[in-house]
């Protein structure tokens, strides 16, 4: 099947240089909430993998900051 042929895959890890990184985060005014920040690590931890990433993250401009 194909999770599978997925699940045996391999792929070459993605780390985002750390230097570069941490310029950009600094650039947000905002600390993330604990759930973003969880969901930001897990994403960073799944690209640091050697395997498959499926996984869709979404967000909505705004949404929590002004309600």
């Amino acid at each position: 099947t194909l999770a599978r042929e997925r699940g045996g895959a391999r792929v070459e890890p993605i780390r985002p240089p750390a230097a570069p990184y941490e310029r950009f985060v600094a650039r947000f005014p905002y600390p993330e909430p604990r759930d973003q920040a969880r969901a930001i690590a897990a994403v960073l931890d799944g690209l640091a993998s050697c395997t498959p990433m499926a996984r869709l993250v979404c967000g909505a401009v705004g949404y929590g900051k002004t309600e």
